[in-house]
C-alpha cells in the first residue's frame, strides 16, 4: 500500500529536476469556450500529497501494475456539484470515479502491448480526461523506458491535483522500484481541452487516450481538433466509450463522423457487449490523408 506518511510531489520524480525536458509551446490553435474553463498547466512541484486526501492500492490489469488512489476526496467538495454527482456539465467531469470504459481501455492497452507503436526510445503517451489515469498509467508501463513524455489531462483541477498527480507519482516510483526507466518529461492540464495545444506541440503525441469522453457532442469540436493538432503522423488515439449514450445523443457513432471533419480516421478495434448494458467499444482514431479521404467520397 502506498499509504501512510506524507510526501511532496517533484517534477522529475525523484531525479535531477533540470534533466527534465521542457518544451516551447507552440501558438495557440483555438481558444476555449467562454463557458468552459480554460486550459492550464499544473505546477506539479506545488502539489502536496498527504495521508488526509489519498492513499493508494496496488492495481493488477491484465498483469500490468500501476497504482490507484482510493481518494477521502468527493465531488461535493467541488463548487456547484450536490452530494454524490456523478457529473454536473462544465462544472464536474466525473474524474473521481473510474468509469467502466477506463477499465476496458486499460485492459486493451495492457492485452495488446501498443505493439503497433514506432520503434525508438522517445514516445509521447497523452491520456485526456484521465481522472485516476488507469489507461495512461497502463501504457507508461507497458512502454518501459521507451516512454520518454507523457502527459495527462483533466478537466477539474482538483482532480489532477487529488488524484491524477499521486496516482502518477505512486506508480512511477513503483516502476524505479522495479527497476525501470520512468518518463522525464511529465505534465499535467487542467480545463477544456480545446486550449491544450498551447502546452504540447504539434504532431508530437504517438499514443493518445481517452475514455467515457464521448457523451457530450458538443465537446467534439475541442477534442478533435486537440486530436488533429498533437497526433503524429504515424500516432495513434485510442478511444473507449459508449456506442450510444442515451439522452444526450453522443457515443462512438457520432463521434466517428465528426472526426472526418478533421482529415481524421476512427476505426471499431473492438466491442463489449453483453446483451444487458449499453454496448461499448474501443476505436482507433488516425490521420488519413486529404487526398485518400476525397477519394473515399468519389468512389460509387
Amino acid at each position: 500500500m502506498f499509504n501512510g506518511e506524507s510526501t511532496s510531489f517533484r517534477f522529475g520524480f525523484g531525479g535531477d529536476a533540470s534533466a527534465a525536458t521542457v518544451s516551447t509551446p507552440p501558438p495557440v490553435t483555438r481558444e476555449a469556450r467562454p463557458d468552459v474553463l480554460a486550459a492550464k498547466e499544473i505546477d506539479a512541484s506545488a502539489v502536496v500529497i498527504t495521508d488526509d486526501t489519498w492513499s493508494g492500492a496496488y492495481y493488477d490489469v491484465e498483469g500490468v501494475e500501476v497504482v490507484r488512489g482510493e481518494y477521502g476526496f468527493t465531488a461535493a467538495t467541488l463548487e456547484g456539484c450536490p452530494e454524490e454527482s456523478d457529473l454536473v456539465s462544465k462544472v464536474y467531469e466525473g474524474g473521481l470515479k473510474v468509469w467502466e470504459c477506463a477499465d476496458d481501455l486499460a485492459s486493451y492497452i495492457a492485452r495488446e502491448r501498443l505493439s503497433n507503436v514506432r520503434m525508438g526510445d522517445d514516445i509521447h503517451v497523452c491520456e485526456l480526461g484521465a481522472g485516476h489515469g488507469i489507461p495512461g498509467l497502463v501504457a507508461m508501463r507497458v512502454l518501459g523506458g521507451r516512454c520518454r513524455a507523457f502527459t495527462t489531462c483533466d478537466y477539474n483541477e482538483d482532480v489532477v491535483c487529488e488524484v491524477t498527480v499521486p496516482n502518477t507519482q505512486a506508480t512511477i516510483e513503483l516502476m524505479q522500484e522495479c527497476g525501470e526507466i520512468p518518463p522525464t518529461d511529465v505534465k499535467f492540464l487542467t480545463g477544456d481541452w480545446g486550449g491544450y495545444a498551447q502546452f504540447v506541440r504539434e504532431k508530437s503525441v504517438d499514443v493518445m487516450l481517452s475514455s467515457d469522453s464521448l457523451y457530450d457532442v458538443d465537446a467534439y469540436e475541442g477534442l478533435c481538433s486537440f486530436i488533429a493538432h498533437a497526433l503524429r503522423d504515424d500516432g495513434a488515439c485510442y478511444v473507449a466509450a459508449k456506442s450510444y449514450y442515451f439522452g444526450v445523443g453522443g457515443g462512438t457513432h457520432a463521434f466517428s463522423n465528426y472526426c472526418e471533419r478533421f482529415s481524421l480516421r476512427a476505426k471499431n478495434v473492438t466491442t463489449f457487449s453483453d446483451g444487458q448494458s449499453n454496448v461499448r467499444e474501443i476505436l482507433v482514431v488516425q490521420r488519413v490523408d486529404v487526398n485518400e479521404l476525397a477519394a473515399s467520397y468519389a468512389r460509387p
